[in-house]
């Protein structure tokens, strides 16, 4: 599922994907800053990405 920069909507930008798709790898939990200027998401596998 892609993310998307959306600060102007009528002009949305999808943003680059956070790693390339690994069938056992999978986002377990996400969080976005309160400014929403940063989105955190951890993986099954151990790794958080900013």
């Amino acid at each position: 599922m892609p993310l998307w920069d959306i600060v102007d909507p009528g002009a949305a930008v999808e943003l680059p994907s956070l790693s390339p798709p690994v069938e056992d790898r999978f986002s377990g939990a996400a969080a976005l800053s309160k400014t929403g200027s940063l989105a955190a998401a951890g993986t099954s596998v151990g790794s958080v990405h900013l």
